[in-house]
């Protein structure tokens, strides 16, 4: 059976005689993301399908996605389950389904204190140091990937992943405001563009300023590595300190090490009664 041109793929249809479509819960340019029940086994879960029927690079991309998704299994990290495809709809992925918001939205309603800061950027360095040790780099680090979801923060939407020390086919991918230099530059692969990222991350929740919020594209090799430091000059020194570690370009530490070192910070800044950074 040939495919329609375009998705028409909506709320009730069942895919694969299996996923009952609930609601549009996501989307982007690639693709739109559902809840769905999973009838086979009883559980809810989340689907990501292309929106486009006749889609061969993004086709591969989804089997990169899951391949390396697959490798990991970490409470901080999107859990992919399968890559599937239904004769009428086409591919789509399996998911774990998560509620709540990303750090993006969460940044339009509220400011994030220090300790929180501190709690979410050491759970963010603990999923990636997972994906670092599995071989995999994230490259798209951003608040609209991270999503707040019963007190913990997960690492979504791993459709630019790339094995460590790969070469990127085409274009320079990723988001030029929260890339580091050498990867915006030369597009190189390598985890410490993830820890790049979430110093500029943490930047942002720490001061409420993005770093460089008018970087759109780059001039190799005048790329800037290092943020105006003044808006740090109001946050708690220690938690400066590994902001400006994180961007520095040959990071003191892996990933596993900024984790245990913010989530000893987290400890430190925290009062007895912390507010909370669940949204459930």
């Amino acid at each position: 059976m040939s495919l329609p041109t375009e998705r028409l793929v909506s709320p009730g249809d069942t895919l694969c005689d299996r996923f009952l479509l609930e609601r549009e819960i996501g989307r982007g340019a690639v693709s739109r993301v559902f809840r769905a029940r999973d009838n086979l086994i009883g559980e809810m879960v989340a689907l990501k399908v292309i929106r486009k029927a006749e889609a061969p690079i993004e086709v591969a991309g989804f089997r990169t996605e899951v391949a390396l998704g697959r490798r990991v299994t970490h409470p901080n990290v999107v859990r992919l389950h399968d890559l599937h495809r239904d004769p009428v709809f086409g591919w789509f992925v399996s998911m774990e389904l998560l509620d709540g918001r990303t750090i993006k939205d969460e940044c339009e309603i509220r400011k994030f204190q220090p300790d929180e800061v501190a709690t979410l950027g050491a759970q963010i360095a603990a999923g990636l140091s997972a994906l670092h040790v599995a071989g995999v780099v994230h490259r798209d680090l951003k608040p609209g990937n991270l999503l707040l979801s019963r007190r913990r923060v997960v690492l979504i939407d791993l459709g630019i992943a790339a094995p460590v020390g790969s070469k990127p086919a085409g274009p320079v991918a990723g988001t030029p405001s929260y890339m580091a230099p050498e990867a915006l530059d030369r597009g190189e692969i390598r985890p410490t563009v993830d820890l790049y990222a979430l110093g500029l991350l943490l930047y942002e929740l720490a001061t409420g300023n993005r770093a460089f919020p008018g970087r759109v594209t780059s001039t190799p090799g005048r790329t800037e590595r290092a943020p105006d430091p003044k808006p740090l000059a109001g946050v708690p020194g220690p938690l400066a300190t590994v902001i400006l570690d994180l961007l520095a370009a040959v990071p003191d530490g892996d990933a596993d090490s900024f984790s245990r070192r913010l989530a000893r910070l987290s400890a430190g800044l925290r009062s007895s009664t912390p507010p909370p950074i669940s949204t459930r």
